[in-house]
């Protein structure tokens, strides 16, 4: 069985998340917010070059972006965050790190109230 696409829902995802909005999303893609709410509402899809950029943006996968459900397998994501901790990590990077854990926590807690 086919999954179902539901990248508007997670462009508004992301943009809520990252407290962005609709022109600021577009100005960084170089599209006007009026193509971005095409896409939030359906109306269009991204092409495939915008869905590559959003991903570096959203700090997410193409696949997670249009399908939702789990970013990536959760042992992944410890091994991306533990190849991050050594002697050399800043507070700064600690907080991104941490920041990253949250998002992380508060779209798995998403897709599951939305059941998407």
């Amino acid at each position: 069985m086919p999954r179902k696409i539901i990248v508007g829902k997670m462009i508004r995802y992301y943009l809520d998340q990252n407290h962005m909005t609709m022109k600021e999303l577009g100005a960084k893609l170089g599209k006007s917010e009026s193509t971005v709410s095409k896409w939030i509402s359906g109306t269009s899809t991204p092409m495939a070059k915008d869905l590559s950029t959003m991903t570096e943006i959203f700090h997410t996968s193409i696949d997670h972006l249009m399908y939702g459900g789990e970013p990536t397998r959760s042992e992944d994501h410890a091994t991306l965050i533990a190849a991050h901790i050594d002697d050399n990590v800043t507070d700064s990077d600690m907080a991104d790190i941490l920041d990253y854990i949250e998002k992380l926590k508060k779209a798995n807690k998403y897709e599951r109230e939305h059941g998407e």
